[in-house]
């Protein structure tokens, strides 16, 4: 059987081309975007025709280079597919049917690639993602499941097993998932950046910093993990350590400038947070920080602040100004920016109501955003159970000691750290 000859998985009249576009799918594998788009360069110079190297490139630029993006995968789609492999009639077929926004027409056209095809891993990576963001977990940890099965060597999955998993909170497995990825992958940085990502959400602050610091080792332009690490020396309280892994990360060639201010922006407004210095936060509203990035990225830290100095009617505009925004994605379905503003919303309505006096309505929020949060990174699971922190505030105060005593155990077995450091200010972050 192995003497059968195969259909070629990839069309182009050079095989330095093919090569090219191999080793920028094997980047993509580790989350090297940039080597990954050096390799489809290299590609589409060996083969301007090359079609699959197109369709990838036209991915790798649909947010930083939309124009160009368009106009490759045009090409792609207009070329001539008589010879083209059945994958790549497949990837030309769905970039087609993606471009005309006719998604569920492209996702029936991979249930038929897949019922035909159905151990070509490739696909069945992409079926993956497609599920996962569609939040059908189960379906998602099947497929990787069954990718391990057929492509022992598709490490990716692991990854997929681990935010799958630690998104459930199933904290012990999504450990041995990241676990077995730096296992097989120890020479990559991601397989670190994830552990290092559940290690923050646990509380084991010093583990993360540990695992953050061996992916910068080996990739020091895996930008991601400056500011994971960021995170977790400002959450171990070392907020100097903080500011001096950005400027670290800044220091390197084609280091992401906007990424790395941002950052930097959130980290000033947090310690200042934790310095409870309201007013100083208040002042900054108006300050280069929004006029560069906009309000929405900080709108927590001011609105917080606005409650804090009893600044309700300014706090009340942040939050209509947000509601906006959410109005304006649904209209426009953009589905996952809803997602992600609507727990950011009620977490800033609790807050008010909580300094305002309306406990009861302040515990309806808090429960309502804590529904809508989840562990699925490691910003959203700190946010998550500092969420539930607040509300176990209110819940005393509302006179529910059980109810509160019962989140606190919840919030304890997940990360110790947090419940230590809110016992130390008095069980109080709200001053309520």
């Amino acid at each position: 059987l192995t003497a059968v000859p195969r259909e070629p998985t990839w069309t182009s009249s050079s095989p330095d081309a093919v090569l090219a576009l191999e080793a920028a799918l094997e980047a993509n594998s580790k989350l090297y975007k940039n080597e990954a788009g050096k390799h489809l360069e290299r590609a589409l110079e060996l083969d301007p025709d090359f079609v699959a190297a197109k369709i990838e490139m036209a991915m790798f630029h649909a947010y930083e280079n939309p124009e160009r993006a368009e106009k490759l995968m045009a090409e792609a789609i207009a070329a001539d597919r008589s010879g083209l492999s059945d994958r790549e009639l497949f990837m030309v077929e769905r970039a087609e049917l993606m471009r005309d926004m006719k998604f569920d027409e492209a996702s029936a056209a991979m249930d038929t690639y897949l019922a035909e095809h159905p151990d070509d891993p490739y696909v069945i990576h992409l079926r993956a993602l497609e599920v996962w963001q569609s939040g059908k977990l189960e379906e998602a940890e099947r497929l990787n499941r069954r990718l391990l099965e057929i492509s022992p060597n598709w490490v990716l999955s692991y990854n997929q097993l681990g935010y799958i998993t630690m998104l459930q909170g199933r904290f012990a497995e999504a450990e041995e998932y990241f676990t077995s990825y730096r296992f097989i992958a120890p020479d990559q940085a991601n397989p670190h950046d994830s552990l290092g990502e559940l290690f923050i959400i646990l509380g084991r602050y010093e583990q993360a910093i540990d695992s953050f610091n061996q992916a910068l080792e080996l990739r020091p332009d895996f930008w991601a993990s400056y500011e994971h690490l960021a995170l977790a020396e400002g959450l171990s309280g070392d907020f100097g350590g903080a500011f001096g892994i950005l400027d670290r990360g800044q220091g390197l060639p084609d280091a992401p400038e906007d990424m790395f201010e941002s950052i930097r922006c959130g980290l000033n407004l947090w310690q200042l947070e934790e310095q409870r210095d309201w007013q100083a936060i208040a002042d900054q509203a108006d300050g280069p920080c929004v006029e560069r990035f906009g309000e929405a990225r900080f709108a927590a830290a001011f609105h917080r602040a606005y409650c804090q100095l009893g600044r309700f009617d300014e706090a009340r505009a942040i939050e209509d100004r947000y509601r906006s925004k959410i109005q304006e994605a649904e209209k426009n379905s953009w589905q996952r920016r809803v997602e992600s503003m609507e727990p950011a919303l009620l977490f800033m309505t609790g807050v008010r109501q909580a300094l305002e006096g309306d406990l009861q309505g302040a515990a309806t929020a808090f429960r309502a955003a804590d529904r809508h949060l989840s562990y699925v990174t490691a910003q959203v699971g700190i946010y998550k159970l500092g969420n539930q922190l607040l509300l176990a505030e209110v819940e005393r105060a509302l006179g529910e000691d059980g109810m509160a005593h019962k989140r606190l155990s919840q919030v304890r077995s997940i990360n110790p750290e947090m419940v230590r450091e809110f016992e130390n200010d008095g069980l109080s972050a709200l001053g309520l």
